[in-house]
């Protein structure tokens, strides 16, 4: 492994004035540090070569040429790097550089002894300005430089270092304001959590929103993150498909519909560009097939052409016919078309008549005052244009004349025919009523009304005192003590009242007291032939008998002894 000479030399703080030699030619100046942000730093350096322009080779003043440099920076990585051309040569060559190592670049050839990067032929001084993008604040830089060599080893103190003759200075990066200011920017779906950088968590965000997070990096220099976070929200959108009926369709989000018929939609939840949700409606409204029937009328022997194009001629007998299209959205449209022949129409029509009535038939044609019957043939065409042949019979119907006859009960009432009515009729009479018949001709009624009167009779009755009886018009009366009559009014054979007067003669009951005086020992026989004898003593009897008309008769008998009278007279 090639060991690095160095010379080191510190750099003032503020300013970075001070230039550092070494070996009597290398000469390395630190122009700035920036701070880029972001967490990257921009080191500016200038590197300076002596270069001998005498005859000779070698000088004391420095090496005739120089083959590369070698910049390592210690404590961070190079990120970039954007070495100038040479300045202030008339005569070398300008290569360009690689990164050898993260910390590390090689401009020209280092090393090499063949490679001149420089040769000493011009200015006696040529400076290279190097812009290194590094990752974090450097310590120090390393800047060698390599001589070409010949056979004897160079002048101004080069030294060999594994066998390549060079210099060697190490510069002190002071160190600067080390605060690091970031800004990110983030893009999050709405409603998504996010965690900022310090590990707080802001949840379900709806809005954008920007947060602060103040940190420390890994050397200990402040680092300040803006982050900027934008809600993406969900996208909405939506397509329209025509479809005929009975297709199938896979939706976007891979959904399969088949066999449809009536119109439907789906909303298929997808992932946008960015990760969030899209919601895509397709909607699919279904054209029917179309299919449609024509029916058609002709006249015998009439031509057709059908919806295709097709043409049937001289059509005797009914056709059915189909055809097929297409409709614009590519669907089947199907029309099929029934032909039915219309054959020449003869037919018949009766019409009825009053005497002297006008009648125009189908064809226009009028007979007027029509007192007997006549037939008419009227030539037409249908709407289809076939022939129709109609004959018209005309029957005269005359006035009628008919006499009714009614038989009323005395003041009834009466509606005619003709809705006239006449009140409590009381005697016969006559009315003629005109009307019209159910054809419309004259009808005329006479209408005789008989007048029948109502019948009077009687019936008397006799009946013992206190009986019931029931009048004929269901009339009842009860214990019947005295004469009382009653009026019935009835309907006879013909409808009509029947007035009958019932009259109730009342027999009283027979109740008699016979005071009889009969002598000491005699015998009687009482009314109902009871017989009591030997009668010694006065005695009373009640004989129950029955009168000729069924009523009770009550006989009371009282008798009397009379005795024996003993009695003297004396005359003077």
């Amino acid at each position: 492994m090639m060991r690095q000479l160095y010379i080191l030399l510190l750099a003032a703080f503020l300013g970075f004035s001070n230039q550092t030699r070494a070996c009597n030619g290398l000469s390395v100046n630190l122009l700035s540090n920036t701070d880029l942000g972001n967490g990257q730093y921009l080191l500016t350096i200038e590197v300076c070569e002596y270069i001998t322009n005498s005859p000779g080779m070698y000088s004391s003043g420095g090496p005739a040429g120089i083959t590369g440099i070698l910049l390592t920076v210690n404590g961070a990585n190079i990120i970039g790097a954007n070495p100038s051309t040479i300045t202030g040569i008339s005569q070398g060559t300008t290569v360009g550089w690689t990164q050898t190592a993260s910390n590390q670049i090689e401009y020209g050839d280092w090393g090499s002894s063949t490679a001149p990067l420089i040769l000493g032929y011009g200015n006696s001084v040529e400076c290279w300005t190097f812009y290194i993008t590094v990752d974090s604040p450097a310590a120090t830089v390393d800047v060698l430089s390599s001589s070409f060599v010949g056979s004897s080893p160079p002048g101004g103190g080069m030294t060999s270092v594994g066998g390549v003759w060079g210099c060697g200075v190490t510069v002190i990066v002071p160190p600067i304001a080390c605060v690091v200011y970031t800004t990110q920017n983030i893009s999050i779906c709405s409603g998504e959590d996010y965690t900022y950088p310090d590990g707080v968590t802001s949840t379900n965000i709806m809005v954008n929103e920007v947060y602060t997070s103040n940190l420390t990096t890994g050397s200990g220099c402040d680092s300040i993150i803006t982050t900027n976070v934008a809600i993406v929200s969900a996208t909405s959108s939506s397509i329209d498909y025509t479809l005929c009926s009975g297709s199938n369709y896979t939706y976007a989000d891979g959904t399969v519909s088949t066999n449809i018929t009536a119109n439907e939609s789906n909303v298929s939840i997808l992932v946008s560009v960015n990760g969030c949700d899209s919601l895509l409606t397709e909607t699919i409204t279904i054209v029917p097939e179309y299919s449609n029937v024509e029916n058609i009328n002709l006249c015998t022997g009439s031509d057709y052409t059908y919806p295709d194009g097709n043409t049937s001629t001289n059509i005797t007998v009914s056709e059915s016919y189909t055809s097929n299209f297409t409709t614009v959205y590519g669907c089947d449209s199907i029309i099929t078309t029934n032909i039915s022949v219309v054959t020449s129409i003869s037919s018949t029509a009766n019409y009825s008549l009053c005497s002297g009535d006008d009648f125009t038939y189908p064809d226009g044609i009028t007979s007027t005052n029509i007192t007997v019957s006549e037939s008419h043939t009227s030539n037409l065409t249908t709407m289809n244009g076939c022939d129709s042949i109609i004959t018209t019979n005309i029957s005269v119907i005359i006035s009628t004349s008919s006499t009714v006859n009614y038989t009323l009960c005395s003041g009834d009432d009466f509606t005619y025919p003709d809705g006239v009515s006449s009140t409590n009729i009381m005697v016969n009479e006559t009315h003629v009523s005109n009307l019209t018949t159910g054809s419309g001709c004259d009808s005329i009624i006479t209408t005789n009304v008989a007048i029948v009167s109502a019948t009077l009779s009687s019936i008397d009755y006799t009946l013992c005192s206190g009986s019931n009886y029931t009048y004929v018009d269901g009339t009842v009366s009860t214990n019947i003590t005295a004469n009382e009559s009653n009026v019935s009014i009835l309907v006879s054979v013909n409808g009509c009242d029947s007035l009958l007067t019932e009259t109730i003669t009342i027999v009283p009951e027979y109740s008699n007291v016979e005071n009889i005086n009969l002598c000491t020992g005699s015998d009687y026989t009482y009314p109902d032939g009871s017989t009591s004898t030997n009668i010694t003593v006065s005695e009373s009897h009640t004989s129950n008998l029955t009168t000729v008309n069924g009523c009770d008769s009550i006989i009371t008998t009282n008798i009397s002894v009379v005795t024996s009278i003993s009695s003297t007279a004396n005359y003077t």
